[in-house]
């Protein structure tokens, strides 16, 4: 539980920070959705590709996606606390 709410107040106050978020272009209806990954241990290679290539083809099924972007944690330090994060780009309309 310690963990899950770590994560969530590290998720926050990065989406908030305003020297973060400053360099973005400001578009009136513009967000920016995030989503974090932890698979379970018996999660297959394929099981999580399937996934990356879902996270990836919504921008070919929804116009309002601007942009998108998907990365692998990959602590040096073996601290990993989530395995993969996407972050999708959009307006409303």
């Amino acid at each position: 539980m310690k963990t899950i709410l770590l994560t969530l107040s590290l998720a926050l106050a990065f989406m908030t920070s305003s020297s973060l978020a400053d360099h973005h272009k400001k578009t009136p209806g513009a967000y920016r959705h995030v989503v974090c990954f932890k698979f379970k241990d018996d999660a297959s290679k394929d099981q999580v590709t399937a996934i990356e290539k879902a996270f990836a083809e919504l921008s070919t099924k929804i116009d309002a996606i601007t942009d998108y972007e998907w990365g692998t944690n990959v602590s040096p330090e073996n601290h990993a606390i989530l395995d993969k994060v996407f972050v999708i780009d959009f307006v409303a309309k």
